[in-house]
């Protein structure tokens, strides 16, 4: 009977981490990797954009034009702009190590994980001339004493015409919120950690659209080499045509130690819905031989003046032991993960009470019809006071305990079943400085 009790009281008590907006200081590239905590991180942008129309290479919005008013006239505001960005947070996280429903199978192990910590990130962005840019991001934590340069580059216009970006930055190809097949830049090499990129790119803008070409390597790529060798360097490029009906990228990314890989995606919006699809194809190269792909197909859809949002998707991946990295967030250590193999179905709902400390509702659910395994966040948040958010969520694991999301859940221990109170207080401040 107590064991029902708490498994009663973990369905009723619902939440994830509170949502967080970008560090500030970070360089907002689209489709920045979202904290695979926080649900309401799939709702508080558009579609990830892929660096097309909405970015150039300097991280500036609208590369419609190159007149005084258009990406030129932006890039040409010489100064110094200061961001920085807090975040205190305190909370417990009980759970087992089997699901409640297993219990009678196993003997099952609860613990409880306390955890507090403080970090803080400092961005600083240097306007140095109308051809020359710089960009740096620090972020210190504690208790771990961790100092991490999470982002520093350089852009350069060349005559208005070619846009170059290098260094330090984390961007993302493909539009799925949820299963991110397409996301090219994003996959490992077998046995491979991978880490935080290195990229070199260059975009130039075409009409509404454009061209990104791009060469990209990980420390793990080159192991214990102080510098990458041409072996440990990926080479790939992305085309974009943005129309008012729709918004179309294709690209390719080579690896010799994986398949070679390309992919076509299509987003637009229709009757207040956003609409999206995208397939990858893999072709093995060494030797040739193999072709495997994946693909997706969704929505996003507002209801109540945007009130109610719900993310339903399709996906399929045909790509058997296909491994990516998922950077650090705030709470989680950066980790490699697996695909889910086959057929798979996403649905998150977020819904913003208005009243009541800003409650939110939300509920992500992946679930891998192959494997019949779910993952399910059912959660709520509030906000209080100003800068302070509650936050309490139940991650579970659904289903098969041989399936994918029993072996790899939403918590940090990888416990198939528990539940996070979440305190935090956050912040940000950002100042500017023009000649």
């Amino acid at each position: 009977m107590k064991r029902l009790g708490l498994c009663l009281v973990a369905f009723c008590l619902a939440g994830v981490l509170q949502a967080q907006e970008p560090a500030p200081g970070s360089s907002g590239a689209p489709g920045e990797a979202a904290d695979e905590w926080d649900i309401d991180s799939l709702f508080g942008e558009p579609l990830p954009d892929s660096g097309g129309a909405g970015e150039s290479a300097a991280g500036l919005p609208d590369t419609g034009g190159t007149g005084e008013t258009g990406l030129a006239g932006m890039i040409r505001k010489r100064g110094l702009v200061l961001d920085a960005a807090y975040f205190f947070y305190g909370g417990v996280s009980p759970g087992w190590d089997e699901a409640p429903w297993y219990w009678n199978d196993t003997d099952e192990t609860y613990s409880t994980l306390p955890g507090a910590g403080i970090s803080s990130a400092l961005g600083l962005d240097f306007q140095i001339s109308e051809r020359l840019r710089v960009k740096n991001l620090f972020t210190f934590a504690l208790p771990d004493l961790a100092f991490t340069v999470k982002e520093v580059f350089v852009d350069y216009n060349l005559l208005d015409r070619v846009f170059l970006r290098g260094g330090k930055f984390t961007q993302r190809w493909g539009v799925s919120p949820n299963y991110p097949n397409a996301d090219l830049l994003s996959r490992l090499p077998p046995n491979n950690s991978g880490g935080d990129p290195y990229t070199v790119k260059a975009d130039v803008p075409i009409g509404a659209g454009g061209l990104e070409l791009l060469a990209m390597t990980r420390p793990g790529f080159f192991g214990n080499a102080a510098l990458p060798e041409v072996a440990g360097i990926g080479f790939g490029g992305k085309y974009n045509l943005a129309y008012p009906w729709a918004d179309i990228e294709a690209g390719i990314f080579y690896h010799w130690e994986m398949p070679l890989r390309n992919f076509l995606s299509v987003k637009s919006a229709v009757l207040n819905t956003d609409l999206y699809a995208e397939g990858m194809v893999s072709v093995c190269h060494n030797p040739w031989g193999t072709v495997q792909g994946a693909g997706a197909a969704g929505f996003v859809r507002n209801f109540f003046s945007g009130k109610l949002i719900v993310n339903g998707e399709y996906s399929y991946n045909g790509e058997e032991d296909a491994r990516y990295f998922i950077a650090e967030t705030k709470l989680e250590a950066a980790e490699v993960s697996s695909f889910a193999y086959g057929h798979n179905v996403a649905v998150n709902v977020l819904y913003r009470t208005g009243f009541f400390w800003d409650l939110r509702i939300m509920v992500q659910c992946l679930y891998s019809i192959t494997e019949n395994s779910a993952r399910l966040v059912p959660g709520l948040s509030m906000a209080p006071f100003p800068h302070i958010g509650i936050s309490l969520g139940v991650p579970m694991a659904l289903g098969s305990r041989d399936g994918v999301y029993y072996r790899r859940n939403a918590d940090r221990n990888n416990r198939p079943f528990s539940m996070v109170l979440l305190v935090s207080i956050s912040g940000d401040y950002r100042s500017g400085y023009a000649p």
